[in-house]
């Protein structure tokens, strides 16, 4: 009798060992911190090798880790243990689908939403697979599918409108019509929504994007900013640090008081920091979470969420500097902008920008089904000179890629 308690005793004190670790785990994984989380999945997989809970997680920070042999390995083994748990196939659909086998992936979410049809994630994987599939129709419906099971989270309209974006711009609007009216129809107070649709029809009413939109984007994209922009050959900031250096005077005994408008994850901070020896960077941006990214950076002296022309309109800082590295492409009439940073420059300060190129027509902007705007050099030219800029200087520029095509713009480099 007492040999059955010992093995009681020590069962139930394993149990709440497992329980302990798998909290601590999961506290690291929700936080980002996935060596620490690792640490404790594996101390359960060791007493544990079949922990339905530690093995996702474990499968799910290799995938994150690009890991995807070891991933495939968890997966394999929630399947073969667990076919009826939802988990398994969900793992084993993103390795695929993020491995581009596209086939594989598909099944394997199609497997995933019979088990768990009201998972909406599944059904947003499930679209990019048809699309890679070629079934662009399903797509569109699996993406919406997702947008309703979610009851309009933010990150299910942002996949649709990219969906929507891409199917448009490779098969014609005629294939995304029936979707994009059902969506407008339900969804038309959404400021993504807005957006998607003001960009398909490229709407001339449609003069800047609204800051709702722009804060959305951001804050679900904040996390893997970076690196998306390093696949999209990303140089913007790059090439303001080399446009700065070659036309400005630096002196190292002067200390500079520098703007990064729209500093995103401070990627534009980081390029130009080491170019002064002295100098304060302050950094404004609408998106929380790319702030958060930004001040991991650490160039910065000081980081603020606001809205750009609010900003420019209240700020009681003058700066000898103000940068702001695509950020503009989000606004198409640039007077009100102009003449705010106009406005927060000491005399003789500088403003160093890019913007894309408008190869679509000869209007002054032209809003891209991207979601963004692109200017002639015209416009920008007589709008800086209007605003009370001189010594305006453009270099043409590749920005980034955006899908297959390369997209063109200028660096562009005006004095109070």
């Amino acid at each position: 009798m007492r040999n059955i308690w010992n093995m009681i005793t020590v069962f139930f004190s394993l149990f709440n060992s497992c329980d302990r670790w798998l909290k601590q785990g999961n506290k690291y994984y929700l936080n980002g911190r996935y060596e620490q989380a690792l640490k404790y999945y594996q101390k359960i997989l060791k007493k544990y090798p079949y922990h339905i809970s530690a093995l996702c997680n474990q499968g799910n920070i290799f995938l994150l880790k690009k890991n995807y042999r070891a991933a495939l390995i968890d997966a394999k083994k929630i399947i073969t243990k667990f076919p009826g748990q939802e988990c398994g196939w969900s793992l084993y659909g993103k390795i695929h689908l993020e491995t581009e086998n596209f086939e594989d992936a598909q099944t394997a979410f199609n497997k995933a939403i019979s088990i768990a049809p009201h998972d909406f994630w599944n059904w947003n994987y499930l679209s990019q697979a048809l699309q890679k599939n070629g079934h662009e129709k399903e797509a569109l419906e699996a993406a919406y599918r997702a947008v309703e099971l979610s009851k309009g989270e933010d990150s299910q309209h942002l996949n649709l409108s990219y969906a929507i974006y891409e199917i448009s711009s490779e098969k014609g609007k005629d294939i995304v019509l029936p979707i994009v009216s059902k969506w407008q129809k339900k969804y038309s107070k959404n400021p993504i929504v807005e957006q998607s649709v003001a960009s398909l029809f490229h709407d001339r009413n449609h003069i800047s994007c609204d800051p709702v939109y722009i804060e959305k984007v951001f804050d679900n994209f904040a996390s893997e900013f970076d690196e998306i922009l390093s696949s999209l050959s990303y140089s913007s900031p790059q090439r303001i640090a080399e446009i700065i250096k070659k036309n400005m005077c630096i002196d190292s005994t002067y200390k500079y008081k520098i703007l990064d408008l729209g500093c995103g994850t401070g990627l534009c901070g980081k390029a130009i920091d080491s170019l002064f020896k002295k100098r304060e960077l302050c950094g404004i941006d609408l998106s929380t979470f790319m702030l958060a990214e930004a001040r991991h950076k650490g160039v910065y002296n000081h980081l603020e969420k606001a809205e750009i022309k609010e900003y420019l309109s209240t700020a009681k800082t003058l700066y000898n500097i103000v940068i702001s590295a695509d950020v503009l492409t989000y606004f198409g009439q640039l007077e009100d902008v102009f003449l705010g940073v106009f406005s927060i420059l000491l005399e003789g300060g500088f403003f160093v920008f890019s913007v894309t190129q408008n190869i679509e027509d000869e209007q002054d902007f032209f809003l891209h089904a991207s979601g963004r705007f692109s200017h002639t050099k015209n416009y920008i030219e007589t709008t800086l000179k209007n605003s009370g800029f001189h010594n305006i200087i453009f270099e043409d520029s590749f920005l980034r890629k955006e899908g297959e095509k390369d997209v063109l713009g200028w660096i562009i480099f005006a004095q109070k």
